[in-house]
C-alpha cells in the first residue's frame, strides 16, 4: 500500500484536477476546532469560485454557510481536509491543505497532498439552482431530534470528517473528508446519540478508519437534498471489529459507530436542490439494516424446509430447462457460489428430494437452478412438465462445500461436463459480478464439454460473462460431435478435453481446479490434473449420488473406526427396532429396507439433506461427510454405520428418524 500510495498521492495539483475544482458549485470540507471537535461542512459558490494560482496552492472565494461551525475555526494554520465531488458524474478527487491566510473574498490555502478517488457508492444526482432563501434557520441539539432521525433513516449519502490528531515528525497529519453512500437505511440508529455504519470495500487507503484508530474524534454532515437543509454532526467514533450482525450485511466488511455530542441543523442553507437520478452500481450490491436484521433471521430456518415460488422457467438448451426460485418469505438466504439448493415436493402421492447445484451468483435476485429431464426421471420430469410459473416449492437453504473465493490471487481452471455447468457458471458470474464491488478479477480459463451444440447450456451467457471480463476470463467449449458448428467460432476443440488442449490454453502456474460433472468425467479430469502436475490438495470436484472420484491421496484425520458385526437399530421417531448387518449398507439404505423415507438428496454426504439426531450408539462413516454437522449428536444417514464397541455387549444404536 505504502508503494502505491507514493504513487497515486501527490503534494501538489496536476492540471486536471485544478480544471476539475475550478468548475464545482460547492466543496465539502472537514477541519478539527480549537477543542479538538471534528466538524465536516459544505462551502458553495458560483463555479470559479475556487482557483488554483499555481499548483501548490488554492484560493477559496465564499464563507461558511450560516451557522457552520467552520467560520469560528478558520485562522492563519488551520488544516483542512477536501473534498470535490460531481454527483451528476460520479466524478471525485480529494485533497488536503494548510490556511494562510484570510480576505474578505475568501481565504488561500497552501497544498499538502493531493489524489484522485474512485466513483464507488455515489448516488447520481442533478443540480438545480434557486433562489437564497428568506428564512435561514440554525438548531442545535446534543442528540437526534426526530426530524434530524427521519433524514438519516432515508439517507442514502452522508459525508464523514475525521483527524489524525497531535501532530507528529516524520508522519502526515491534518484534517480528512470522504463520502459514504448507501441504499436508504444503511445508517442504523440505535438511540438518540448513537449510529451504526457499514465499511464497505474501498480504495484501501483506510483515510478515515486510520484516523479513527489514533483520534476518535469526527463529524458527519447529513443534506436534505429536497429541501436544502445541511445536518452537521460531531462526536466520536469507534471501529466494530467485533459486530455480529455485520456478517450478514451485504457487500460491508465491518461497522463503526459514531456518538453524536453536538448537533447544527440549518434549515434552507443551500443555493441550490438536486434530483435524484440513479443509484450507483456499488450501491445496488449492497443491503440494509433491515435486510441484514431479516437474513440474521433466516439463518435460524437453514436446516427446516420453506415455501419458493417458481417465477420463472427458460429452456436452456434442449433437454435442460432454467427454473427461476424466490423465497414466498421474501427473504433469501445468502450463499457461495458452488452451492447447491435441495426441493422437496409429492409426486403422484411420493414425497421426492433432489439436490440441484445453483447457477446465480449470490447478488442476482433470485435462486436459479437448471434440470435435465431424464427420461425416467421422476422429479425431472415433473420439474419440466408440472411444475407452472407461480407454483409453490420447498426448498432448503444453499450448502455445501464446492465453492470459490473470487479474491484468491490464484487463476482458476473450471471443468464442466453437460449439466455440470450449473456449479461452473455460479463460480464465474459471481468472479465477474463481484468485480464492481472488489475491483479484483480473479483469472478464469473454463472448459465447457458436452456432446453436440444443441446439449451444451448457457452458451450465451458464458461467452458474454468472458466479453466483460476484458481478457482475464477465457471459455472453451469442447464438443464431441460438432455438426453443423464453426470450428473457432462456435467451439474450439473437437473430442474430449484432454492433457495437451490444456497445455496449450494454458501457461505454466499455480492453479486451482473446480470440476463438475458424470462421475467418469470428473475422474478423468482429475486423473489428468494430476499427471500435469497440479497438486491434489488444488482439485476440488462436485459429486452427488455416486459421483464421488476415487483420490490417489486420500487422507483423513478421523481415527480407525471398525463397523459392528451387528446391531440393533432404533428409529425412535417411526418406533422402528430391527438388527442390522454390515450387508445391508448405510444406515438410509437400512432404514428404506425396513419401509422407512428419510429425507435424503446426493447419498454421498455432501448435501446434508439426511442428516438427523443421533439419541445414543456410535457410528462410522464409510466415506467422511462432507456436509455440516454435530459429529457428536448427529448422523449422516447416507454414509454412517452402525460401528463396533470396545465391550462384547450388544451394539445399540438410536436415531431420531
Amino acid at each position: 500500500m505504502e508503494t502505491f500510495g507514493r504513487r497515486v498521492i501527490r503534494d501538489h495539483f496536476p492540471q486536471q484536477h485544478r480544471e476539475f475544482y475550478h468548475q464545482l458549485p460547492f466543496l465539502f470540507t472537514g477541519h478539527s476546532d480549537s477543542s479538538g471537535q471534528v466538524w465536516a461542512s459544505i462551502l458553495c459558490g458560483e463555479p470559479g469560485f475556487i482557483s488554483t494560482p499555481d499548483e501548490y496552492h488554492i484560493q477559496i472565494n465564499t464563507k461558511p454557510l450560516p451557522g457552520d461551525p467552520l467560520a469560528e475555526s478558520l485562522s492563519t494554520g488551520l488544516k483542512v481536509g477536501f473534498l470535490g465531488i460531481e454527483l451528476a458524474t460520479r466524478r471525485r478527487n480529494r485533497f488536503s491543505a494548510t490556511l494562510n491566510q484570510k480576505s474578505k473574498a475568501g481565504f488561500e490555502l497552501t497544498i499538502d497532498q493531493t489524489f484522485g478517488n474512485c466513483p464507488q457508492y455515489i448516488q447520481s444526482r442533478s443540480i438545480k439552482v434557486r433562489a437564497v432563501q428568506p428564512t435561514i434557520a440554525i438548531e442545535r441539539f446534543t442528540y437526534f431530534d426526530e426530524a434530524t432521525m427521519a433524514l438519516i433513516a432515508q439517507a442514502d449519502t452522508f459525508f464523514v470528517a475525521s483527524h489524525s490528531g497531535e501532530a507528529v515528525a516524520g508522519q502526515a497529519s491534518g484534517a480528512d473528508v470522504s463520502h459514504r453512500g448507501g441504499k436508504p437505511g444503511f445508517v442504523r440508529i440505535d438511540d438518540k446519540k448513537t449510529l451504526t455504519i457499514p465499511d464497505y470495500l474501498g480504495n484501501n487507503h483506510f483515510n478515515t478508519l486510520g484516523n479513527f484508530q489514533v483520534n476518535s474524534a469526527a463529524g458527519l454532515l447529513f443534506i436534505d437534498f429536497e429541501r436544502g437543509d445541511v445536518i452537521s454532526l460531531t462526536g466520536h467514533a469507534e471501529i466494530l471489529w467485533q459486530e455480529s450482525d455485520i456478517e450478514h450485511f451485504q457487500g460491508a466488511e465491518r461497522a463503526w459507530q459514531f456518538k453524536v455530542t453536538r448537533l447544527v441543523r440549518m434549515k434552507g442553507v443551500l443555493p441550490f436542490v438536486f434530483d435524484f437520478d440513479n443509484y450507483a452500481s456499488t450501491t445496488e450490491i449492497t443491503g440494509t439494516w433491515l435486510a441484514a436484521e431479516a437474513q440474521k433471521q433466516s439463518h435460524k430456518n437453514l436446516h427446516t424446509w420453506q415455501d419458493y415460488r417458481l417465477v420463472k422457467v427458460e429452456q436452456e438448451s434442449r433437454n435442460v430447462k432454467a427454473f427461476y426460485l424466490s423465497p414466498v418469505s421474501g427473504v433469501k438466504p445468502t450463499f457461495e457460489a458452488g452451492q447447491f439448493l435441495t426441493l422437496k415436493t409429492d409426486v403422484d402421492g411420493q414425497p421426492q428430494i433432489r439436490t440441484y447445484t445453483l447457477a446465480c451468483s449470490p447478488h442476482d435476485e433470485h435462486y436459479r437452478i437448471a434440470i435435465k429431464r431424464e427420461t425416467n426421471g421422476v422429479f425431472s420430469n415433473y420439474m419440466h412438465y408440472e411444475l407452472a410459473v407461480g407454483d409453490i416449492i420447498e426448498c432448503k437453504a444453499p450448502r455445501g462445500g464446492f465453492v470459490i473465493d473470487p479474491l484468491e490471487q490464484r487463476p482458476a481452471i473450471l471443468l464442466a461436463g453437460g449439466i455440470g455447468i450449473t456449479p461452473i457458471l455460479s463460480m464465474a458470474r459471481h468472479c465477474i459480478l463481484d468485480t464492481t464491488r472488489t475491483r479484483h478479477l480473479r483469472e478464469l480459463y473454463v472448459f465447457c464439454s458436452a456432446r453436440t451444440p444443441q446439449e451444451r447450456s448457457f452458451y450465451d451467457e458464458l461467452n458474454q460473462l468472458a466479453d466483460r471480463s476484458k481478457g482475464l476470463m477465457k471459455v472453451y467449449w469442447v464438443l464431441s460431435d460438432p455438426q453443423d458448428a464453426q470450428p473457432g467460432l462456435d467451439y474450439q476443440v473437437q473430442g474430449r478435453l484432454n492433457a495437451e488442449v490444456l497445455k496449450a490454453a494454458l501457461r505454466l502456474d499455480n492453479y486451482q481446479v473446480f470440476i463438475c460433472g458424470p462421475q467418469t468425467y470428473m475422474q478423468s479430469m482429475y486423473d489428468m490434473c494430476l499427471a500435469l502436475g497440479i497438486n491434489d490438495n488444488n482439485i476440488f470436484a462436485e459429486a452427488f449420488g455416486s459421483g464421488a472420484i476415487a483420490r490417489q491421496t486420500e487422507q483423513s484425520n478421523q481415527p480407525a473406526v471398525i463397523d459392528a458385526e451387528q446391531a440393533l437399530v432404533t428409529f425412535e421417531k417411526s418406533q422402528v427396532e430391527q438388527e442390522w448387518t454390515p450387508d445391508q449398507g448405510s444406515l438410509l439404505e437400512f432404514a428404506e429396507q425396513h419401509g422407512l423415507a428419510p429425507d435424503f438428496g446426493c447419498r454421498n454426504g455432501s448435501c446434508g439433506s439426511c442428516v438427523v439426531k443421533k439419541k445414543a450408539g456410535s457410528v462410522n462413516y464409510s466415506q467422511q461427510p462432507q456436509c455440516d454437522f454435530d459429529n457428536e449428536n448427529e448422523v449422516v444417514l447416507c454414509c454412517a454405520r452402525p460401528a463396533a464397541s470396545n465391550d462384547s455387549g450388544l451394539v445399540e444404536v438410536t436415531i431420531d428418524c
